[in-house]
């Protein structure tokens, strides 16, 4: 879409066709914008299919009443379809089912049934270990040293080479453990084999912004996977 529009700015298209106006956007403000002010402005002719909307028909005018109702519609659609999501999804988290796309680190998806995490062998040995050697009073910091100096992949780098697809995960990204890695794991309770979720949300639904979410709103189910350490294990590493 902003290949498009700059292509518009370019001069390389003059004119746009779409099923309807909920294809240009659901903001019904920036889309009577684009409608109304901008493509008029660069010579761009707009045909909605469903909406039998033509801008050369128009004059110089905008599409009237019932295309700004459109538009308020659309943007009012999204609005109540995605409270409709997050209702499903939160009904899930309540069931303690795992609802992110790519699985923790120490665990896979399951085969059967995508919400159900298990054990991944190889990356559940090097978290253990990170919490062991917690328990054994050992720093951070020298904990990250010394998983770096033994070329121990850090999770970012594990899913990277497990095939991830996400783009902050990019082949041969630089940087290693660091004392901040080591705490983030040390109090996933995720690894003592609770679904804790809802720790995180939009702030609105346009928006891919996230906030925080405080401790007594999350969502806390126990003993719905194995988990990679005790219950005492956990408390003692993060007690230390």
């Amino acid at each position: 879409f902003q290949k498009m529009l700059e292509m518009c700015r370019k001069g390389e298209i003059n004119c746009i066709i779409v099923k309807d106006f909920s294809r240009l956007g659901r903001n019904y403000v920036e889309v009577g914008n684009l409608i109304e002010q901008v493509f008029p402005f660069l010579g761009i002719r707009v045909l909605s299919i469903n909406d039998h909307y033509d801008s050369s028909r128009l004059n110089g005018m905008t599409g009237g009443m019932d295309i700004a109702f459109k538009n308020l519609v659309y943007n009012l659609y999204s609005k109540d379809l995605s409270q409709k999501v997050k209702s499903a999804v939160t009904t899930r988290m309540k069931k303690g089912e795992y609802c992110a796309p790519f699985a923790l680190f120490g665990y896979c998806k399951s085969k059967e049934d995508i919400h159900k995490l298990e054990i991944d062998p190889e990356a559940a040995e090097i978290v253990r270990r990170i919490f062991l050697m917690v328990i054994d009073g050992i720093q951070r910091q020298t904990i990250a040293n010394r998983l770096n100096s033994e070329g121990v992949p850090t999770p970012a780098v594990y899913k990277q080479r497990k095939g991830c697809s996400r783009d902050w995960y990019p082949s041969g990204k630089k940087g290693g453990w660091n004392s901040s890695m080591i705490a983030k794991i040390i109090r996933e309770e995720r690894y003592a084999g609770h679904m804790v979720s809802h720790k995180k949300e939009r702030d609105d639904f346009e928006s891919g912004h996230q906030v925080s979410v405080p401790r007594n709103e999350w969502i806390i189910v126990r003993n719905t996977h194995e988990g990679i350490v005790t219950d005492e294990e956990f408390a003692e590493a993060n007690a230390r």
